[in-house]
């Protein structure tokens, strides 16, 4: 049987981490009051701090998504960041385990599905972290690369109308396309 999916989550798969771990999420519309935290009521610990701007939602982790991994996913092969035997000399917790990390990634696809009852999803995304492993895309991330040209166009008058000079601020000059990309 062939999987289906609702929407593109570009990043999905085995995702690995260093320090950091951040999703964002682009709804159909901008939410309420009463679904944002139906949306947050049960985002995966780890990476529990939430910023809004319209349709746009980002859920990231502190600084050492180990720790808050292995602190949130008790599993038989993991650590216990409580046990100091688990900390290097210098002070940093060794990596959570696999399972640990594989349960964290679930957790995010699990509430990715959730929160699309909620509030329909155009998009998601997770960046591959350049400093840690390589992800080992799944065919979700696969089946979204397909989907690129269903969501290109939501993004179109953002890109047209927004204008930048060479610095990121607005300017009265209006930009191409092409330029914003290059840039």
């Amino acid at each position: 049987m062939k999987q289906t999916y609702n929407f593109p989550y570009f990043g999905a798969g085995k995702a690995s981490y260093l320090e950091w771990a951040a999703v964002t999420v682009i709804f159909k519309e901008e939410p309420n009051k009463e679904q944002k935290k139906k949306i947050e009521k049960n985002v995966p610990f780890p990476i529990a701090q939430i910023s809004w701007e319209e349709s746009v939602m980002i859920a990231r982790s502190d600084r050492y998504v180990h720790f808050e991994i292995g602190e949130t996913y008790q599993t038989k092969d993991g650590l216990d960041p409580n046990d100091k035997k688990n900390w290097e000399d210098d002070g940093w917790f060794y990596y959570a385990s696999y399972s640990q990390v594989n349960a964290f990634n679930k957790d995010i696809e699990k509430w990715f599905n959730e929160i699309h009852g909620i509030l329909p999803i155009l998009l998601t995304c997770r960046t591959n972290y350049f400093e840690a492993e390589e992800t080992e895309f799944s065919d979700w991330h696969r089946w979204s690369l397909k989907q690129l040209n269903t969501v290109l166009p939501y993004f179109e008058d953002i890109i047209t109308n927004f204008h930048y000079d060479n610095y990121g601020k607005k300017s009265k000059k209006k930009e191409t396309l092409s330029s914003i990309l290059y840039m």
